[in-house]
């Protein structure tokens, strides 16, 4: 195949960039290219076909690992970053495909023989209050690949997405840790919050607003298995709502996740907070600072971008640190509950996904530079 695909090579036009990706999960080859005019488009385009992923290339070199980016002979800042910036892209979409194979196998389905099956039957009512989360998770990291699709403002917003994948990884994490207790909690925590959507009250010095729905006087708490108990222990003294499903900081979650398992796990729990949860905040809050920050995100270190190049190197080192704390996130929930259940076909994938990160020509550079 390889000296088929090497026939067929010529120069690469320039303006194009050429992909040539190995699917892991689906162990085919997928070509994307994409077209830089004037307005920054980004089209992309996908063949599984050999014959016609041959006739489409016309590329100029082939990786022995399987994976090349063909670089036209002039590549300038812009489309340098714009390059990167879908590198990373495609690593986030190979990360979403992985955790469908996860819920499949912690599901039950596709486990392989390796896979620890009687552990996950023991634990199904963890394993079930999970795997909602865990789609939940690949449908927000499927919203970060589509937004990104364009190097646009947009990017802005992957701040308070990504922001919801960090907290959600740290809540699987954080549940699984601690078992069914913690997992009846959350429960009972959702039980009484459906319950208290039907009648909602907001009460100012000098505005009141309610909203109430039709069965919240119909419907009977103590008909309902659980709810009056759910109610009265996320209510305070005043009969206020206890909002949080439970009393902790992110932080406090981290160093009960770090205390049970290997240490680099909570590390990079740790670090992808950091690269994302403050900024993230200013951002969702909407304060001056959050505004400012994504257009200088120091001015200590540089002002706004003064030239269309700075402004796209500015939008890429804004996807890098929401990559960076999405993909790593992401990437101990996966650890984790592969170790744990013994998903050795999860592993595999999930190796393999890290050593292509870990490849990439600016990740090596940037190892070296430290």
């Amino acid at each position: 195949m390889k000296s088929d695909i090497k026939r067929e090579m010529k120069k690469v036009p320039l303006g194009m960039i050429i992909s040539v990706n190995y699917d892991i999960g689906s162990k085919k080859w997928i070509s994307t290219y994409r077209v830089y005019d004037g307005s920054l488009h980004e089209g992309v385009g996908n063949t599984e076909n050999l014959s016609r992923l041959i006739a489409m290339l016309k590329a100029a070199d082939y990786a022995e690992n399987g994976y090349q980016t063909i670089t036209p002979e002039f590549e300038d800042g812009e489309k340098k970053y714009l390059r990167w910036k879908n590198e990373l892209r495609y690593i986030l979409d190979q990360q979403r495909q992985l955790i469908d194979y996860l819920i499949h196998n912690l599901a039950g389905n596709d486990i392989g023989s390796y896979a620890n099956f009687e552990k996950i039957k023991g634990n199904t009512n963890v394993i079930r209050s999970l795997l909602l989360m865990i789609q939940a998770v690949g449908v927000s990291e499927s919203s970060i690949y589509q937004l990104s699709s364009y190097t646009s403002m947009n990017i802005r917003d992957c701040y308070s997405i990504g922001r919801s994948i960090l907290e959600t990884c740290v809540n699987i994490c954080l549940l699984h840790t601690l078992g069914i207790d913690a997992v009846n909690r959350a429960e009972r925590h959702a039980l009484q919050k459906y319950f208290r959507d039907l009648d909602r009250k907001v009460h100012l010095t000098n505005v009141k607003v309610n909203l109430k729905s039709e069965l919240a006087s119909k419907i009977d708490p103590s008909t309902i298995p659980g709810l009056n108990e759910a109610i009265k222990e996320f209510s305070r003294k005043d009969g206020s709502e206890v909002r949080d499903w439970i009393d902790m900081s992110i932080d406090k979650k981290i160093d009960i996740i770090a205390e049970s398992h290997p240490i680099h796990l909570g590390t990079t729990l740790a670090a992808a907070r950091m690269s994302l949860y403050r900024h993230s905040s200013e951002i969702l809050h909407g304060t001056l600072f959050g505004v400012r920050y994504f257009f200088a995100p120091n001015i200590f270190v540089r002002g706004p971008a003064s030239s269309r190049e700075e402004m796209i190197e500015n939008l890429y080192e804004h996807f890098l640190s929401c990559f960076t704390a999405i993909y790593f996130s992401i990437d101990v929930m996966i650890e984790m509950l592969s170790v744990e259940y013994g998903l050795n076909g999860v592993k595999e994938r999930r190796s393999a996904l890290l050593k292509r990160l870990l490849k990439l020509e600016f990740i090596k550079a940037a190892e070296k530079a430290e």
